[in-house]
């Protein structure tokens, strides 16, 4: 993947291939946005993901609210048929059928583990405090009342290893 290009470059590329018409995906050649692996570029004057770039070329302006959701679960990808405006549910749900989602241990935020979550989950069936467990984890007492109520980590459960 190229670090830097020619100014200009990236949006000469979108306009080449905004009626791109093949299925495989799209990859954005140039450099990368963040360490998601969305692509980056100056569209309208401002740093964007080249994926929304593209999809605004190829699809016209957002709704209200809309964000670009990928068919092929590919960031990097910018193939206009793999793009399309969705709502922000609809575009977490494509990503929970992708795997992409940062849920979990993949929230670069998470002090917790899977293996951990199970754990706590036993202690709070077995009716532990939650200031107990959270002390033993070196956490804050409410990231235990979350796991209890199911606000966080819903998706573990003892069948999921």
């Amino acid at each position: 993947m190229a670090k830097n290009s020619p100014k200009g470059a990236g949006l000469s590329w979108l306009h080449e291939n905004m009626s791109y018409a093949g299925d495989e995906c799209l990859r954005w050649p140039f450099r990368a946005k963040n360490s998601g692996g969305y692509g980056a570029i100056t569209f309208r004057g401002r740093l964007t993901g080249a994926h929304r770039a593209m999809c605004t070329l190829a699809h016209g302006e957002p709704p209200v609210g809309y964000w670009v959701a990928h068919s092929c679960g590919q960031r990097d990808c910018c193939n206009p048929r793999h793009l399309r405006w969705a709502t922000p549910k609809e575009n977490q749900a494509d990503k929970r059928s992708h795997g992409t989602v940062n849920s979990g241990e993949r929230n670069g935020n998470s002090k917790l583990t899977r293996e951990a979550v199970l754990l706590i989950k036993r202690r709070l069936s077995c009716g532990e405090l939650h200031r107990s467990i959270a002390q033993d984890f070196g956490v804050a007492r409410e990231a235990i009342s979350s796991i209890a109520q199911g606000k966080t980590w819903a998706h573990i459960t003892e069948g999921h290893y």
